[in-house]
């Protein structure tokens, strides 16, 4: 085990194969998840390349409000983001006195790099167990981008979805990455590389003919990712197949697909086909539970005729069809994109 110097001035011990991993995430880090984690690590004990691994899963524990710099900043972020105080009321309220009052009252917690961080009262999952490194994803995010700019020709990622437009303006994810970039908006920006969380999503880059669009469909994905369908029963897989089954490659065609899932008819692979044949022919109505005919029906048999009656194809995720509701096409609209070249 070597131990390893990190640039917030920690080291810790690592192996080869950890050190490599964390290399890999941090290089990727956005820099909102630079400031959390940065903040984390002030307040959480780091000594092995576990903890780490762990802490850069456990970001989420975190709240972080950004631009501050100082009590009366945090006053003022607090009066207008987290208390929804209007603008003119900000004239009438001791905006260094409220911020004091919310740092060492409600959340203790440390200035750091423009933003104010502090924990936010959710216990953090250990994902890793010292053996499983090979198994962690890094898929928190829908789509990320690099971005660089005439200031910052390095570059750094945005990752979405940005919640700013569905939490009253607070600053998020991409005005963060703006002002690490030192410009105002995307136009300012050259995209250098696009990933999707969805990994038959590539070639994002000529997907869209302005930055602003991609950013904006990569946050939507986002939000209906984490809606995850409104409870619908089986959502990712019933969604995963649904691509599978129109050939997706784009990410505006995965969005049309995401808002229309109740247009496809669903088995997922795990479900026994037993048993969907059972419950198909109880609503059927061809038998009654309990009865002599049905311990003597092949539901097997007529699960996979419904199955095949409906049209459904296997996929890797479990049989799926298209039913006759109406599909309504609202991302999609156009057959090819332009590479950005902002």
């Amino acid at each position: 085990m070597d131990k390893i110097y990190l640039p917030f001035g920690l080291s810790y011990t690592a192996s080869e194969e950890e050190n490599l991993w964390l290399e890999k995430r941090m290089t990727q880090m956005s820099p909102k998840e630079k400031l959390l984690l940065g903040a984390a690590l002030e307040m959480t004990p780091v000594k092995t390349a576990a903890d780490l691994i762990n802490l850069t899963f456990q970001l989420y524990c975190y709240e972080l409000c950004y631009p501050v710099k100082d009590d009366r900043g945090l006053g003022e972020y607090v009066a207008r983001y987290l208390e929804y105080g209007k603008d003119q009321a900000l004239a009438y309220i001791d905006r260094e006195k409220l911020g004091r009052y919310f740092r060492t009252r409600q959340a203790p917690g440390l200035f750091i790099g423009g933003a104010y961080v502090s924990p936010n009262g959710l216990t953090g999952t250990l994902v890793y167990d010292g053996s499983n490194l090979a198994d962690l994803k890094d898929n928190a995010y829908s789509v990320k981008i690099k971005l660089s700019s005439a200031s910052n020709r390095e570059g750094v990622w945005l990752r979405l979805p940005d919640y700013a437009e569905v939490s009253c303006g607070k600053p998020d994810e991409l005005r963060i990455a703006l002002d690490t970039l030192g410009v105002s908006s995307l136009r300012e920006c050259q995209a250098l590389e696009a990933v999707c969380v969805l990994p038959n999503i590539t070639n994002l880059l000529k997907q869209y003919d302005l930055l602003e669009e991609l950013v904006w469909s990569g946050s939507n994905l986002g939000y209906a990712l984490e809606e995850r369908g409104h409870g619908l029963p089986h959502f990712m897989e019933r969604f995963q197949a649904a691509m599978e089954y129109e050939n997706c490659d784009r990410l505006d065609l995965a969005l049309d697909i995401l808002v229309n899932l109740h247009c496809y008819d669903f088995v997922p692979k795990t479900e026994n086909i037993i048993e969907y044949g059972r419950q198909a022919a109880i609503k059927d109505g061809l038998v009654q539970p309990g009865t002599l005919s049905a311990e003597c029906f092949d539901f097997e048999f007529y699960g996979k005729q419904k199955i095949q009656n409906a049209g459904m194809i296997l996929t890797e995720f479990g049989y799926l069809g298209r039913n006759e509701k109406s599909f309504y096409y609202e991302y999609s609209q156009k057959e090819n994109g332009i590479e950005l070249t902002m």
